[in-house]
């Protein structure tokens, strides 16, 4: 089945399925620390009834916590300051990182339509995809430490999502699923917080531009 036969769902459907990389990209387009903690606690919601995800009960209540504790803790982090400006060296690794990113991305959205899959491990393999650019672009766009637990959470859940596609291909089909990806995306996420709230005690800022500021 071609990759375009594969979305052809009603429109509630596909936004069913999408819901919570929708809700991953509001934070990218509309700045805010509030807005990411809502989008953050919008994916919790949406990854308790999406059936982008093909996980058990218990994995799915795991990754709904995740969301809803990054969610939660985005809400009450304080406040950060203005973003300072952006330096020359910054702005430059962004773009370079954005081009090569997209050039990436691009390659494997490439590939993963060649591919003769049957449509729900198509969408689901696409999907994935599409959570890891968009847990690539939360580190790339939005430079405070805290925010990347976000990101981080992302890239996990683009993995857990591929993987579930790649278990509806595997011969012979594997005896459960795998945890690895929410655990990997909690320690990651529980890292961000840790770090950044320790460089906002200890030095007045985490924006990763500011670490370019710091002196022993």
């Amino acid at each position: 089945m071609s990759f375009l036969e594969a979305w052809s769902l009603p429109s509630i459907e596909i936004a069913l399925l999408a819901l919570p990389a929708l809700c991953l990209a509001v934070p990218l387009l509309v700045p805010g620390a509030r807005v990411a903690a809502l989008a953050a606690l919008a994916t919790a919601a949406a990854c308790a009834g999406t059936p982008l995800l093909d996980a058990p009960a218990p994995l799915r209540a795991g990754w709904v916590l995740l969301w809803a504790a990054i969610g939660v803790g985005l809400w009450r982090a304080p406040a950060p300051r203005a973003a300072p400006p952006g330096r020359g060296a910054g702005l430059e690794a962004a773009a370079i990182g954005l081009a090569v990113g997209g050039g990436l991305f691009a390659v494997l959205a490439f590939a993963a339509a060649r591919q003769d899959l049957p449509a729900p491990l198509t969408r689901r393999l696409s999907l994935g995809l599409m959570l890891i650019g968009l847990g690539l672009l939360h580190l790339m766009l939005r430079r405070h430490v805290v925010r990347a637990s976000a990101g981080f959470a992302a890239l996990a859940f683009g993995v857990q999502v591929m993987e579930g596609a790649a278990r509806g291909v595997a011969v012979p089909p594997p005896a459960g699923v795998g945890a690895s990806a929410l655990l990997a995306g909690a320690l990651a996420a529980g890292l961000a917080f840790r770090v950044g709230e320790a460089r906002r005690r200890h030095a007045g800022s985490a924006w990763v531009s500011d670490a370019h500021d710091l002196h022993d």
